[in-house]
């Protein structure tokens, strides 16, 4: 049985090239990786760029929507990956937002926070009970590399 993989953002950067890479591989274990991202346009484009540069992978790829951005959407999610599986062996929380302008999410908080903080965190507490499930699961957090842009950052996000 292939291994479930959960990349969030996984349609571009960081989450791309780490779907880059398992489809790369052909020493590791099969693999089922599930791109969780916000577009599904962009996310089917990038699992047919990823299919037809590995067309001898032996992985699998699916698209499952999320918004990090939207606390429903979130719930949504959790409660249709549990529908349809049984077992996650890794939840790699990718996906984040750097918006031009401060913006307020219809849940209440600035745009940043929930894609970037709140959102990941309630995933994977939705996750949870079918990450303990699998023997070896695997919780990982991608952080930026923003903080060096802490000045000008934080000036534009208490400028409003």
């Amino acid at each position: 049985m292939p291994k479930t993989i959960v990349i969030t953002g996984g349609n571009a950067g960081v989450g791309y090239a780490l779907a880059q890479n398992l489809m790369a591989d052909s020493s590791a274990p099969q693999l089922h990786i599930i791109l969780a991202c916000r577009d599904g346009a962009k996310a089917n484009a990038a699992i047919e760029s990823l299919k037809s540069t590995y067309p001898t992978s032996p992985n699998t790829l699916e698209f499952f929507p999320i918004n990090l951005g939207n606390l429903a959407s979130i719930q949504q999610f959790a409660i249709l990956f549990a529908q349809k599986y049984n077992t996650l062996d890794v939840l790699f929380n990718n996906a984040g937002v750097i918006p031009k302008e401060r913006t307020m999410t219809n849940d209440g908080f600035e745009l940043t926070v929930q894609t970037n903080h709140v959102g990941p965190t309630l995933l994977t507490a939705l996750m949870l009970p079918v990450l303990k499930r699998t023997p070896g699961s695997r919780i990982v957090f991608v952080a930026s590399e923003l903080h060096g842009e802490c000045k000008l950052f934080a000036l534009f996000m208490c400028s409003s």
